[in-house]
């Protein structure tokens, strides 16, 4: 369970898709990659929203 506003989530990565097509005008890779992490308090001493907890993080890079 992801404790998000499907309908954003899903604007944000058509979003991402869309730029990462028009930056890659001569064809491409995009890739998308999702990854279950934990941050601890420790880790996020420098962010005000964060709480530790368990978060997914998606990492996109192209190729």
């Amino acid at each position: 369970m992801v404790n998000a506003e499907a309908n954003q989530l899903h604007q944000v990565l058509v979003n991402l898709c869309v730029n990462a097509c028009e930056a890659m005008p001569d064809g491409g890779r995009l890739i998308l990659q999702a990854e279950n992490i934990e941050l601890t308090p420790d880790q996020l001493y420098h962010q005000t929203d964060a709480l530790p907890g368990i978060y997914v993080k998606i990492r996109a890079s192209l190729c």
